[in-house]
């Protein structure tokens, strides 16, 4: 979405089933249009960009939200449905950016993580 990464994730278990927490991360002190429950600019690292996040219900029916002008349908499978996907967590490929990547070149991450989405099919 423009200079925004938006990002999905499940809600907690304490929250409930329904629910999931969005968030966009910027390049901009403005919040995003329509604001979120929270924004602040990142302290430690990476201080230029922004957070903004909220927590939100997903009825059973699904519920499309708009996060930086983009319209999102968004859907949660029934509890106990069986579904198929594919999940990663933040792999390193490259030092580039200043994080250490000690074994990104090693094991081939971004070659293997590429072409995975391709073989899974």
């Amino acid at each position: 979405v423009g200079s925004i990464d938006v990002r999905v994730s499940k809600g907690q278990w304490n929250r409930g089933y329904h629910t999931v927490r969005v968030s966009a991360i910027g390049n901009s002190t403005d919040p995003v249009v329509p604001p979120l429950h929270y924004h602040a600019q990142f302290q430690k690292r990476w201080t230029e960009a922004t957070l903004d996040t909220e927590i939100f219900h997903i009825p059973p029916e699904g519920r499309t939200l708009t996060v930086g002008g983009l319209p999102m349908r968004i859907s949660l499978p029934a509890p106990g449905a069986a579904v198929r996907g594919l999940l990663f967590a933040d792999p390193c490929w490259s030092s580039a950016g200043g994080m250490a990547c000690p074994n990104g070149d090693r094991f081939q991450v971004k070659d293997h993580m590429t072409r995975l989405p391709h073989r899974a099919c």
